[in-house]
């Protein structure tokens, strides 16, 4: 935080450095602050950047290729606006531009990252700064469907229920989202999952206890977000299909 000081401090200030030697890159910049001035191509940029505000001092300045204390007399004279505090110093303002623009089409956050440059961290933080959502679902993601949601998938098929498979939210995947519906289906294997009709959580190794901690993670954003989340278990559907697939067909109506 920048400090404040007094009038008899910067009284003080002054007084100790009457008389110092500055450097000469200091004396320079000092200098050229004094007589520059900006192109009407360089306002005009400037000026573009304060109205969106979407940049900080420190990337105009590299934007603008001038002095920091140029640009903060510029600053003052033409009594420029407060601009956003965060600085990714491998983002430049032009990027930032690009960055908010593909984000508001959704464009998928590592290909982002790629145009720009940028890690793939630092784009999403950029995103979520400029109150977009990053979009981490990969178009080019391979999709490896078990037997048990392809067998889903054909019952949801011959019943003329439309949906969308490996629905994205935030970092997770849905096995199905119903179009038209708030509404998530989850086909879960007993083993994978830890089916606790079949496991006590002592009995289960790491791995179950990892998808247990993910599902309950799952859930909770289903419920955040307004969906209704319905979970279909391995044991069910091989002991009683017809019945299981039944009453998922009428939950998925009455949503």
């Amino acid at each position: 935080m920048k400090t404040r000081h007094s009038a008899e401090t910067k009284a003080k200030i002054a007084a100790s450095n009457r008389g110092k030697i500055f450097s000469e890159e200091r004396k320079r910049n000092i200098s050229e602050s004094r007589k520059l001035r900006l192109t009407q191509e360089q306002e005009d940029k400037l000026l573009g950047f304060w109205d969106d505000k979407i940049v900080s001092d420190a990337q105009i300045v590299a934007a603008l290729g001038i002095s920091k204390t140029a640009y903060d007399r510029i600053k003052k004279e033409l009594q420029g606006p407060e601009m956003p505090k965060f600085i990714n110093h491998e983002i430049t303002a032009e990027n930032m531009y690009v960055i908010k623009r593909l984000g508001e089409n959704s464009t998928y956050c590592k290909d982002i990252a790629k145009q720009v440059g940028a890690s793939h961290r630092s784009v999403c933080s950029v995103l979520r700064r400029l109150g977009l959502v990053p979009n981490n679902h990969n178009p080019e993601r391979r999709m490896n469907y078990s037997k048990l949601e392809d067998d889903v998938a054909a019952f949801f098929i011959d019943n003329n229920v439309k949906f969308e498979r490996q629905f994205n939210v935030k970092k997770f995947y849905f096995d199905f989202r119903i179009s038209g519906k708030s509404c998530l289906v989850e086909i879960h294997g007993d083993y994978w999952h830890g089916n606790p009709k079949i496991y006590k959580y002592a009995q289960l190794n790491d791995m179950q206890k990892s998808a247990w901690r993910r599902d309950f993670a799952k859930r909770q954003l289903a419920e955040d977000l307004g969906f209704k989340r319905i979970v279909v278990w391995e044991k069910s559907l091989r002991e009683n299909r017809e019945s299981t697939l039944q009453r998922l067909l009428e939950d998925v109506k009455n949503v």
